[in-house]
């Protein structure tokens, strides 16, 4: 716009530079971050660190790594922009400000995403080896993981990007197995007994973050129990699940259903498998569900496996990693040959 100035009979034109109406970042800022990488104001240096004798407060940032799936969405962004206001002002407070930067937390995401790749070409992982498929997953994460980084950039993260890993790195593999040696050694983890997630088709657990739980319509299977010494009475379990009474050991009563609160420590005869199982008494059936009767298989439902654990029962397991019914640990005898070698939905239809 133009400005007059006036000064008694004299009158000047003062041209001043246009300011746009709006800001816009891309006109602006990725030749400002790119001023800032360079001179390497992010970057973290161990030794101005005060545990290595420097005269700084040392503050880290662990970036919890987006999943090399896809690209970012706005829960990433979000949630990164968060840390980068923290770790920038530790860094203007004078820390020795570290915001680590990474890639792929949960190795599983990706290892689905390429496996459903070399599908697409008619093999698995098998086929390729163990080598060829690491090759393969490095080149998937090379060209997906630098899109994210690039997110990352765009948005103005303050990461040390010298640093950048994923799941892979060699070096990260190191400093898990260094960490979970330490926490054994310190008594803070313990190997044990559970029953966890786990993928048949993978042939890996996985945590409760990576189980993706959906409702789906299923059936309610209804099946008599026998009860020894009293001919014609039966408690009768409802189930999902009725392959896996392969391996009940017991079951289970409320304490005060008063309709089966003679038959605890009473026996039934399990059927298919045709062995005494024992009748027992646990606040974890529930009187108002189903037939208030539960099935209690240790090895193959988490809820009862704590039942199996309060009530000190056997294990059998009769499910293999493969999804395969077949007598695997303390099951002899539970898995009848017309059973045996089958899938457990197979299973479960033919039983």
């Amino acid at each position: 716009f133009d400005r007059q100035l006036t000064s008694g009979a004299m009158t000047t034109s003062a041209p001043m530079t246009d300011i746009p109406s709006q800001y816009d970042p891309a006109a602006t800022e990725q030749e400002l971050y790119a001023r800032w990488q360079e001179a390497g104001v992010y970057r973290a240096h161990a030794e101005r660190s005060e545990r290595a004798g420097g005269d700084r407060e040392p503050f880290v940032i662990v970036m919890p790594p987006p999943n090399v799936t896809a690209i970012l969405h706005v829960g990433h962004g979000l949630n990164n922009t968060v840390q980068d206001v923290v770790i920038r002002w530790r860094r203007m407070a004078g820390d020795e400000a570290l915001w680590l930067p990474g890639t792929d937390h949960a190795g599983i995401a990706t290892q689905n995403v390429v496996e459903k790749l070399i599908a697409g070409e008619g093999m698995t992982r098998f086929d390729l080896g163990r080598d060829a498929f690491v090759r393969r997953t490095e080149s998937f994460v090379t060209e997906t993981g630098g899109v994210i980084l690039q997110q990352l950039r765009a948005i103005g993260a303050s990461a040390d990007w010298r640093r950048t890993a994923y799941t892979l790195s060699p070096e990260l593999s190191r400093a898990v197995r260094e960490a979970f040696v330490r926490l054994y050694e310190r008594g803070l983890v313990y190997r044990g007994h559970r029953v966890i997630h786990w993928c048949p088709r993978c042939l890996t657990s996985l945590s409760d973050e990576e189980a993706e739980f959906q409702e789906e319509t299923g059936a309610l299977y209804h099946i008599a129990y026998p009860v020894e010494g009293q001919g014609g009475r039966s408690l009768v379990v409802a189930t999902t699940r009725p392959e896996t009474m392969l391996g009940d050991v017991a079951v289970a009563v409320n304490p005060d259903d008063e309709r089966y609160r003679d038959l605890v420590g009473k026996s039934v005869r399990l059927p298919v498998v045709n062995r005494d199982i024992p009748v027992i008494a646990d606040s974890y059936a529930d009187p108002a569900f189903g037939t208030g009767v539960v099935k209690i298989t240790p090895a193959h439902d988490a809820n009862d496996f704590e039942v199996g654990r309060r009530h000190s029962l056997a294990m059998p397991v009769i499910i293999d990693e493969h999804g395969v019914v077949r007598e695997v640990v303390d099951a002899e005898g539970r898995v009848p040959k017309e059973l045996a070698g089958l899938d457990r939905f197979a299973a479960r239809d033919r039983i």
